[in-house]
């Protein structure tokens, strides 16, 4: 290891400044292309994180110039006992060095004694996959990012869909237009009706629901969410049955509204509720002047995967999920 490489430890709710959250983020735009951050989003995702949660930073510098990064934390989707989250970043001179191996084992370091589950989500191919696979992590799960070009794309091909759904009397209207999301009491039921449907996609681990009050505040109060985006599926007797999100674009990707979860309660199913979802969230999107939506979905998740290939998304490279077993979990 050079011997000028000089290793600092963070803990973010306690020590982060303005001034480094920036750094943060230009260092992440910089170590990873396919994406861009802003101090502004990092400072909002550790405010959001309960008290007292496990999070660390390890940083590497030469000079003051930040050259690598380390991130331990609870998984956003699997905060379960022992279970953290594992992420690394380099600057591109160093990727052939052997700073990863120690920024990796310097990580470690950080977690809580006792054994855990690490969990990191990369991008095949990246250097990334590499040296979590030479330290024993092995692949659980496999995710596709998607994009639609609204430009180009015609709701009216799909007709079919449209009506075999309006014929069962299913409707689609945005959140905004079936309830106030000012009124605690809606809120419970937009989150009870989440809580069901994301039980029912098929993650390689169920996930562990956020309670209701940090739901609120990550999702509804997030400057992201859009009442006139979030779309839900209604049955003939008016229940609230499924629902389409479409998040506001991030300001590093401008045009491209983010679409999360897209899902029909399971006895509803069969009746085209999927595709109604897709379509009016896409057309509204489409008339509201956005230019793309994209999306992720796992491979197991065949029946959205193929609606979503038939609708015009063009799959990119998979997110792969990593996994590795310290001894039994707490």
């Amino acid at each position: 290891m050079d011997p000028y490489v000089i290793w600092e430890v963070l803990r973010p709710q306690l020590l982060l400044t303005d001034q480094l959250y920036d750094e943060w983020a230009t260092f992440l735009t910089l170590a990873e292309p396919h994406s861009a951050h802003t101090g502004e989003a990092l400072r909002r995702g550790d405010e959001q994180r309960p008290a007292g949660q496990h999070h660390a930073l390890t940083l590497a510098r030469v000079g003051g110039q930040l050259i690598g990064l380390a991130e331990t934390q609870v998984p956003r989707s699997h905060d379960k006992p022992g279970w953290y989250a594992l992420s690394l970043s380099l600057h591109p001179d160093w990727l052939r060095s052997d700073l990863p191996g120690e920024l990796l084992r310097r990580a470690e370091a950080q977690l809580p004694q006792g054994g855990c589950v690490l969990l990191a989500t990369v991008m095949e191919g990246e250097w990334q996959e590499e040296v979590f696979r030479a330290h024993d992590f092995t692949e659980h799960e496999r995710m596709w990012t998607s994009t639609l070009d609204l430009r180009t794309f015609d709701p009216n091909g799909f007709q079919r869909h449209t009506e075999r759904a309006q014929a069962a009397g299913l409707r689609v209207l945005p959140i905004a237009e079936v309830a106030d999301l000012e009124s605690e009491t809606p809120q419970r039921r937009l989150y009870a009706l989440m809580v069901h449907l994301l039980s029912e996609v098929p993650f390689s681990e169920p996930i562990t629901p956020w309670p209701f009050e940090i739901w609120r505040e990550r999702i509804l109060n997030a400057p992201d969410f859009d009442a006139q985006g979030f779309f839900v599926l209604l049955s003939p007797q008016q229940e609230w049955i499924g629902v389409c999100e479409l998040y506001r674009p991030d300001p590093t990707r401008p045009g491209t509204l983010h679409q999360g979860l897209t899902g029909v309660r399971r006895e509803w199913r069969g009746l085209g509720g999927a595709w109604l979802l897709k379509l009016t969230a896409a057309a509204r999107a489409k008339a509201r002047g956005w230019a793309a939506a994209n999306t992720s979905n796992h491979a197991g998740n065949v029946p959205m995967l193929t609606i979503n290939e038939q609708l015009g998304f063009v799959r990119e490279r998979a997110r792969v999920g990593l996994r590795r077993e310290l001894g039994a979990p707490n």
